[in-house]
Parts: structure tokens; C-alpha cells; sequence
């Protein structure tokens, strides 16, 4: 399982992809979801900065749970 957040400068969600489809969506085929340790390598190198809405989003936290659930998070700079 894998969940994909924007955040804003609170830490509010404002988008959460919480979907393999939804990701790989969203960012358009670039990215590689047949496991978490390849979309976290994707984010990475292929999408560390990311403009949405006009704003400008960074990879900043992945999270690996006990139960395999893996959360990156994208924060306002």
C-alpha cells in the first residue's frame, strides 16, 4: 500500500494519491509503483520538486509503517 500526500504549510492535506493507478496518473507514466522502494527512487530523482498549482512542492518524508503501508509526503518550500 502506498500514499502519495501534498501538504501545505500547516501539514494539511490538500491531495493524497492513495492508488498505484492514481500515482502513476497523476504523474503521467514517469514513475515506477510495482513497489514502494521503486516509486520512492522515482520520487526521488524524477519528481524532488514538483509545481502544482503554481506552487512548488518538495519529496521531503517517507514513512515505512509495520504493516508495509509507505507514505511520501510533499511540502510547500
Amino acid at each position: 500500500m502506498i500514499e502519495v500526500n501534498f501538504l501545505d504549510a500547516r501539514g494539511t492535506k490538500i491531495l493524497s494519491l492513495n492508488t498505484k493507478e492514481d500515482i502513476e496518473n497523476f504523474f503521467e507514466n514517469t514513475v515506477n509503483c510495482s513497489s514502494a522502494q521503486a516509486l520512492v527512487l522515482d520520487l526521488m530523482s524524477k519528481h524532488y520538486k514538483y509545481t502544482l498549482n503554481g506552487s512548488e512542492f518538495y519529496c521531503h518524508q517517507t514513512n515505512i509503517n509495520i504493516t508495509g503501508k509507505t507514505t511520501i509526503n510533499y511540502s510547500l518550500v
